[in-house]
């Protein structure tokens, strides 16, 4: 997939979602990317941001579960790491509303929308 179809449809999962769609949540966080992680492209994304997210400021994932269809799973991270790396290089702040699993540990976070913060 080529960096403009890849950023295309980063801005298109922006323009898709507003506010009004998100309704389940445990915690939102405004901040920067500090920390990117690419080492399970496509099928996930791993992130920190520079304020608390979830109950014990852990990272977050992003495995793009919520496309649809399934198939559009892997397209659906890359757009997201895509908007994340886009955000980290230009300063630009992202909100992140998400979900906390289930985990012994509590030290991981799940990502259900990211917005570019305006």
């Amino acid at each position: 997939m080529s960096l403009l179809r890849t950023r295309i449809i980063a801005t298109l999962i922006v323009a898709l979602f507003p506010m009004s769609q998100v309704a389940a949540y445990d915690w939102v966080a405004t901040g920067h990317v500090v920390d990117l992680e690419a080492t399970y492209l496509p099928g996930l994304v791993v992130f920190t941001l520079d304020v608390q997210a979830g109950a014990n400021s852990c990272h977050i994932f992003w495995n793009g579960s919520s496309a649809q269809p399934a198939s559009a799973q892997a397209d659906n991270v890359k757009a997201v790491y895509a908007t994340l790396l886009a955000a980290k290089v230009s300063g630009q702040k992202i909100t992140v509303y998400g979900s906390n699993p289930s985990t012994t540990d509590n030290t991981s976070c799940e990502g259900n929308f990211i917005h570019v913060a305006g």
